[in-house]
């Protein structure tokens, strides 16, 4: 029985001592509306009275990819909505433009490739999107996949957040570019009115350590050592 003890111990002793998996949660790059030549925008139209407009059917996607045809720079707007210092951006520099639904698009591309060490990967954890919107955001597009019903509707009073980790399977390219879409509706009032939208995307990231081939093996010779010991251990009760 002593023989049997002593060579479990040694067992676990074996499999404990192999180096835990090291994690490390890094950020990417943060696309706000501050860069407002990072944006482009389209206006997809607007519904006649008592319709449903089929905004969706304005844009095309191929593979993830937005066909950008017809899309403008989108503008810093020449005065500020006094709901929230951060820079909003708009279809005109006055702000005011027409009722209906506005596509904005921009692209992501975080290159993390370089900062990796030997052995380690790289995963996606998640992605936030913060917005506030004149008057609404719909809908939000990652790489060609659409959230319409799974995001927070809002107006131009509060922040809002879409977090995809509630989600699951996020198509995001890692170490690739990644287009984001943001459908803004604009349908307050029988003229002109202001529109546009001030938001923050990043996505979140986390390292992590592959444990070495010797590593692995000493891990799995432990296990195997103390299914032995077990097995010999009921054989001889």
């Amino acid at each position: 029985m002593s023989k049997f003890l002593s060579a479990s111990l040694l067992a676990l002793g074996v499999t404990l001592a192999a180096p835990s998996v090291a994690q490390q949660t890094v950020l990417g790059t943060l696309l706000d509306t501050s860069d407002s030549g990072a944006w482009k925008f389209k206006y997809l139209g607007e519904p006649n009275p008592g319709e449903v407009f089929d905004w969706a059917s304005q844009r095309t996607y191929i593979g993830g990819v937005l066909d950008a045809t017809g899309y403008a720079q989108a503008e810093t707007p020449l005065f500020a909505w006094p709901e929230s210092t951060a820079p909003w951006i708009s279809s005109s520099p006055s702000g005011y433009d027409k009722n209906g639904y506005y596509s904005y698009v921009a692209t992501i591309n975080d290159n993390l490739s370089g900062t990796l060490g030997v052995g380690e990967v790289l995963s996606f954890t998640s992605l936030s999107v913060s917005y506030i919107a004149d008057d609404y955001v719909r809908a939000i597009v990652i790489n060609g996949t659409l959230y319409e019903g799974a995001i927070p509707q809002n107006s131009r009073a509060d922040w809002v957040t879409f977090d995809s980790a509630v989600l699951s399977g996020i198509p995001w390219n890692i170490n690739g570019p990644n287009m984001i879409e943001i459908i803004v509706q604009n349908d307050w009032a029988n003229y002109d009115n202001p529109t546009g939208f001030t938001g923050m995307i990043r996505a979140t990231y986390q390292i992590s350590a592959v444990p070495e081939p010797e590593t692995c093996a000493m891990m799995l010779a432990g296990l195997a050592l103390v299914g032995v010991v077990a097995r010999r251990r009921r054989k001889s009760l």
